[in-house]
């Protein structure tokens, strides 16, 4: 597994006019985090930061696109949305809308299926929209991007001993131990614009190093609720702990953690 590693791809120049995609200002950066797997690009300037970054997680079959405009203001929501590339038809996903902790930036993720997402390789434009958000950005070298996440992927999983399929542990590896249950209190509840969410089951990731701490979490299955989302993952990293996994040696090993989170209004 490559770790902290930053590769820059050549930046092609787009003219801008008025009715111009957004043009990019610095080249694709691709960290090879020991957890994570993002390419990241800028589309703003130093006074209206516009970020877009892809990330792929361990398991599941979508990308996570977002989008970060760099002005926040109200709390999370799931939105209807969709993403398009060039002349294509739209694709309808939920545009889950939320802002940073300190509420200075706000951000849009769309979960984009692989398969359709595998368009940007050859597109030249990708247009997101969701309320209050309308943008279209220019698009290249989005082909060896995905070429370098696929590897870090494999290498991800292969660290922390999921199948290279990405379903389940390796049968050498005894996964993590321990529970969920008790973890979330009524009071973890997160407001949602228009007021307290409904039901939802949340299907997270966790990545779990030697120590048995969270090392990373995404969502891989949507509770359909953008704060129920956020909170699982916050209180994951904040309070889930783990008997590590273990090799066929019994020392501890890095492993993932795979499982549904269900929250219920009382």
């Amino acid at each position: 597994m490559k770790m902290g590693i930053f590769l820059s791809l050549p930046l092609i120049g787009v003219s801008l006019s008025a009715a111009a995609p957004r043009a990019a200002n610095s080249r694709w950066v691709v960290n090879f985090a020991d957890a994570q797997c993002l390419a990241e690009r800028d589309y703003g300037t130093a006074s209206e930061p516009f970020r877009v970054v892809l990330k792929q997680p361990a398991i599941g079959d979508v990308i996570q696109v977002s989008v970060s405009p760099g002005r926040a203001g109200g709390t999370a929501a799931k939105q209807a949305g969709n993403v398009r590339f060039d002349g294509d038809p739209p694709l309808t996903l939920p545009a889950i809308m939320f802002d940073t902790p300190a509420g200075s930036t706000r951000t849009y993720l769309f979960n984009v299926p692989v398969k359709d997402f595998a368009r940007a390789s050859t597109a030249k434009v990708m247009a997101v929209s969701a309320p209050g958000l309308r943008e279209e950005f220019a698009l290249s070298n989005v082909a060896p991007v995905m070429k370098l996440l696929d590897e870090c992927v494999a290498d991800l999983r292969s660290l922390y001993n999921i199948e290279p399929s990405g379903r389940g542990s390796r049968a050498a590896v005894k996964p993590p131990q321990g529970s969920l249950s008790g973890m979330i209190a009524p009071a973890d509840m997160p407001e949602e614009r228009g007021g307290s969410p409904r039901d939802g089951t949340a299907e997270l990731l966790l990545l779990v190093d030697e120590s048995g701490s969270v090392a990373d979490c995404a969502i891989v299955g949507s509770s359909e609720f953008a704060s129920l989302d956020g909170q699982t993952c916050a209180i994951m990293r904040a309070r889930a702990k783990f008997s590590p996994a273990r090799g066929s040696d019994g020392k501890a090993v890095k492993g993932a953690f795979h499982q549904k989170v269900s929250w219920r209004m009382e």
